[in-house]
């Protein structure tokens, strides 16, 4: 059994990802084919921006929800 396709995609892995959903339209008779170069570039270039993002302490402290959540969890510990 194939990884689920959301997965793959989010785990950076957009090749495997497409490649899993355009047998699936084959094995169904779908009419149209699947532009892979497409959806693989759109794949790496999302990844590359999820990348890009490093995160700190100050990033718990951002929103009212998460200060209060960390300061709830950090109380209580």
């Amino acid at each position: 059994m194939d990884e689920s396709p959301r997965w793959l995609w989010s785990q950076g892995k957009a090749h495997k990802a497409v490649t899993i959903v355009e047998r699936g339209l084959c094995v169904n008779e779908f009419p149209d084919q699947l532009d892979v170069a497409y959806y693989v570039s759109k794949g790496q270039a999302a990844a590359r921006k999820r990348g890009d993002r490093t995160y700190t302490i100050a990033d718990l402290f951002r929103t009212p929800n998460m200060r209060c959540r960390a300061l709830n969890v950090c109380l209580n510990w």
